[in-house]
């Protein structure tokens, strides 16, 4: 009769439980396809796409012509780091629902036999409950240190955002360097060329000596060394671009890029670091992981204080039905939590620490990149006033050369010396974006990127 009055309880708890089980599936992952995968990946992709409809003002067209900012977003879309990122912050975000969840009860069974038992029925069978209630809301405390560090995760998303621009910038400005390079450097051969030229003619004619022949052959030939590596390092700073996006270095061959001749004016100093030590990315993830400490300390704090044990139970002993109820706690006596209490205010101050060390970091970032951003601008002047005194020289000696007071030798070597300064020019402004890129990095802040781009997750396909 007992077992029959406690079997329907015992197979509601149990079917219970079975519904609410999770099942495994298996999801076997192949090498071989995913490096497949990897090496079909093009700037077409219909995914790419409908991404960049999504978070660029400009629109998706496979035929655009490139920008920094639309690479990026190729990048934040292709580039596997981000993803690794973001299941991160997943990992961290799903922490948040276990740690609000409610202890669950536990159920026993003693069953029984009394053996001297006469008369009635020898059978003793036990149940018994209990449940925990938690105290000092422990629950809660969890739950937002869980909170606090599923949002760090959450920021440190767009710290690694940062990492992949800079990487895209870096190879994007080499490829601008490279292929603005080239052009500057084939006119400077050219004019070396023509100058060298006439210069064997009138050697020739005897009105050179050699040695002034030999130093024009010899920046001839620097020319021509020069000019020769740029096809090189175009060659590198498109593998380099297209590693930092996650594609095929096939992917970029026949890509059209437009690499804009303006830069930004740098920032006022005192409002760069403000920005950067108060809205960086990483400074926020680390203030929430100085207020998931915190969250740990009260969690701690509150340990001190011990949880209940509420225990119904029934018995049903030779025939006859006994209930109780108990109530049970641990008693505080031997320590109070102490222990836990002192690791969690070390890891507070810790967490503390962090947060001053990682603004001093990022001080010192952003003193150098307006350091150089101010060097860069100072010699771009430079090499602007060369630029344009050489160009006005040219200009004179091209006019006295219509007026027969020049030979075309002297106007050859006026315009050999400007090709050299638009090419130093041209090297010169390259440095000021690099510096103006550092300062970005500092700053963590371009001002034309749009928000969205870093909290979009896209879907990348998987074969």
């Amino acid at each position: 009769m007992m077992t029959r009055r406690c079997l329907p309880l015992l197979t509601l708890c149990v079917t219970g439980f079975m519904t609410g089980c999770v099942q495994f599936e298996p999801k076997p992952l192949d090498p071989g396809r995913t490096a497949e995968s990897l090496a079909a990946r093009t700037l077409s992709d219909p995914g790419l796409l409908k991404f960049l409809a999504e978070v660029l003002p400009s629109g998706a067209d496979a035929e655009r012509t490139w920008t920094l900012d639309e690479l990026t977003a190729a990048a934040l879309y292709f580039n596997p780091g981000i993803d690794l990122a973001r299941q991160r912050a997943n990992v961290a975000a799903s922490q948040v629902k276990g740690a609000s969840e409610r202890p669950n009860p536990s159920v026993s069974a003693s069953p029984g036999y009394n053996s001297s038992s006469s008369g009635i029925s020898p059978w003793i069978f036990g149940l018994g409950f209990s449940f925990p209630v938690e105290t000092a809301g422990k629950r809660q405390y969890r739950t937002d240190e869980a909170r606090h560090l599923a949002e760090a995760a959450r920021l440190r998303v767009a710290t690694d955002a940062w990492q992949i621009r800079t990487a895209v910038r870096e190879a994007f400005l080499d490829l601008a360097e490279a292929q603005e390079a080239a052009g500057l450097e084939a006119a400077v051969v050219a004019a070396s060329e023509a100058l060298c030229a006439a210069m064997e003619r009138q050697r020739a004619a005897g009105e050179f000596s050699r040695l002034d022949l030999t130093q024009a052959q010899v920046d001839l030939h620097r020319a021509r060394l020069a000019a020769s590596g740029s096809q090189a390092r175009r060659t590198v700073a498109l593998a380099r671009l297209a590693a930092a996006m996650g594609l095929p270095s096939s992917a970029l061959e026949h890509a059209a890029f437009r690499f804009g001749t303006d830069a930004p004016d740098a920032p006022d100093a005192a409002e760069a670091r403000r920005a950067a030590l108060t809205g960086r990315a990483d400074v926020l993830a680390a203030l929430k992981d100085y207020e998931a400490s915190e969250s740990a300390l009260r969690l701690a704090i509150a340990g001190q204080y011990p949880d209940l044990q509420i225990g119904p139970g029934y018995e049903f002993d030779q025939s006859e039905n006994k209930w109780s109820l108990g109530v049970s706690l641990s008693l505080p006596v031997f320590h109070q939590n102490q222990g836990a209490i002192s690791k969690a205010l070390a890891q507070r101050e810790e967490a503390a620490a962090a947060v001053f060390a990682l603004q001093s970091r990022i001080a010192g970032e952003v003193d150098q990149a307006l350091a150089a951003v101010r060097a860069a601008e100072g010699r771009a002047s430079a090499a602007a006033a060369l630029l344009a005194s050489t160009s006005q020289r040219l200009a004179v000696v091209e006019s006295l050369q219509k007026a027969g007071e020049v030979t075309t030798l002297e106007v050859l070597a006026a315009r050999a010396e400007t090709a050299g300064a638009k090419l130093d020019e041209g090297t010169v402004r390259m440095e000021r974006r690099r510096a103006l890129g550092k300062l970005e990095d500092a700053l963590q802040r371009p001002a034309d990127l749009p928000e969205n781009l870093w909290s979009q997750t896209p879907t990348v396909t998987r074969n």
